[in-house]
């Protein structure tokens, strides 16, 4: 629950900074096209949030995958499919050998 609130504030944070630069270039207006950029740029990121915050394996190559290939809609979906898979977690074990 702690890394979702810190996801909102970034986010509303990012659409902050982006209407206040949107304002002062473009008027309302601007404003407008500032906070839609800023949360096209939330969205973009969201698989690879996705992969940070519920541990995946390779969070890694999903931020790449979405870096480098999120901006195809295929990348995009692969990368937020790949983060959603359900990952089963098992404990490792140790083999304790026996000398005789």
């Amino acid at each position: 629950m702690k890394s979702f609130f810190f996801y909102c504030v970034l986010g509303c944070a990012t659409a902050l900074i982006f209407a206040l630069i949107g304002s002062s270039v473009g008027g309302d207006s601007g404003a407008l096209v500032g906070i839609l950029i800023a949360s096209l740029f939330v969205a973009y990121f969201l698989p690879a949030y996705i992969a940070y915050s519920r541990r995946c394996p390779s969070p890694h190559a999903i931020l790449a995958l979405n870096i480098f290939l999120g901006w195809t809609l295929i990348g995009w979906v692969v990368a937020l499919v790949w983060s959603l898979r359900n990952y089963k977690y098992s404990a490792p074990v140790a083999y304790i050998e026996k000398k005789e």
